[in-house]
């Protein structure tokens, strides 16, 4: 039989959301043995190069005898080289591998499938790297009588959306990897960041303004997961300049905290992933730096000449941006012309291949740190 019309197209919203969450995967494998009119179902990664399993997934298993095999039954398994000479996807039918009765005896029915009722498997290899291979099953008692040809073809149905949603898992685990190496990053900083949406809505905080909240630093305060300014002038002038960034208006908003000299530095940010890292949205966003005079910061002068070839005068130019002054205040403090400003702008602009303000600032954020970031 092949999978039914209304039912595979479940199974396959099931599987895809396992590639998302795998703790979805048994439920997967649940509705997949439920197809076959089966008990069990497994989801198994094996060592190529050595007999071990590496994960596992399954449902109707007695647990005692699952634990086994894993420990010490892989190596006995008589349908783990026919599994591995198989060309990929290809479906095996356990019957067509060893004889009923030559299975009866063997090590791997009496420890692993007799506890669980099981006597008759179908299953088969859907990826393979170097080093792991990957393989779906069911399994089902003798009385049910070995899996026919036809359920043999209905199960290679899943092969191919098994094999695009493991490699969508390796994906979101190398983008999980990068947005923790990333945050670790921004936790380092010497300066609080916000990430937030057009209500103020905290995205993603780091560690330097987690205590900056908490503190009631410069009278920032966080209610109802929102960035709040405890003065309520501030916090108006907080909630106009987000909401020129959000209106397209502005790309780059200054907010200066009481006569401290401190101030909130905000700058547009595009495509900024929502909390939840693999099932959110992306949207327009705001990205608040916090400016502190008692931390005085300063880009990565070697940094910026080394990669880009700025010189001298162009960083102290960006220096004065990054701390919040706009090209007129910048020009004043360096005591050169509003002209000789916009030339050293546009020409750094060139130089690190961004055709906007924000993204250089974007850039000098980074250069802040005292690592590199790496990506996968």
């Amino acid at each position: 039989m092949r999978p039914d019309p209304l039912t595979a197209p479940a199974l396959l919203d099931t599987l895809y959301e396992g590639a998302m969450n795998p703790a979805r995967w048994p439920e997967f494998l649940t509705q997949l043995a439920a197809l076959f009119h089966t008990g069990t179902a497994t989801l198994r990664v094996a060592d190529r190069s050595a007999p071990s399993v590496l994960q596992s997934y399954t449902v109707g298993f007695d647990r005692d005898a699952n634990q086994r095999y894993l420990r010490e039954g892989v190596e006995e398994d008589p349908f783990r080289k026919a599994l591995e000479d198989a060309p990929l996807g290809k479906i095996q039918l356990s019957h067509d591998i060893i004889a009923d009765q030559a299975f009866e005896r063997s090590e791997h029915y009496q420890q692993v499938f007799r506890p669980s009722g099981n006597f008759y498997a179908m299953g088969g290899h859907f990826e393979r790297r170097s080093r792991k291979a990957v393989y779906v099953g069911v399994h089902r008692p003798r009385a049910g009588g070995p899996f026919s040809e036809q359920e043999r073809q209905c199960l290679e149905f899943f092969p191919p959306h098994l094999r695009r949603a493991v490699r969508l898992m390796g994906m979101l685990h190398q983008m999980e990897e990068a947005l923790q190496r990333a945050r670790a990053a921004l936790d380092q900083l010497p300066f609080g960041v916000w990430f937030v949406d057009q209500r103020l809505r905290c995205d993603w905080v780091n560690h330097p303004a987690e205590e900056a909240m908490r503190t009631g630093a410069f009278g920032l305060t966080l209610h109802f997961d929102r960035l709040m300014l405890t003065d309520l002038v501030e916090a108006k002038r907080l909630t106009s300049a987000v909401n020129a960034i959000a209106r397209g208006i502005s790309q780059v908003e200054t907010v200066r905290l009481g006569l401290t000299g401190a101030s909130l530095l905000l700058v547009a940010q595009e495509g900024l992933p929502t909390a939840h890292l693999l099932g959110g949205l992306q949207h327009q966003g705001v990205l608040i730096v916090l400016l502190d005079p008692e931390r005085p910061l300063t880009p990565d002068t070697e940094r910026l000449r080394t990669l880009y070839g700025l010189t001298p005068a162009e960083i102290r130019l960006l220096t004065q941006l990054f701390c919040g002054r706009d090209l007129q205040e910048a020009s004043g403090a360096l005591s050169i012309s509003i002209h000789t400003a916009r030339c050293q702008l546009k020409t750094a602009m060139q130089k690190t291949g961004v055709s906007r303000q924000t993204e250089l600032l974007r850039k000098l954020i980074v250069t802040t740190a005292s690592f590199t970031l790496r990506t996968p």
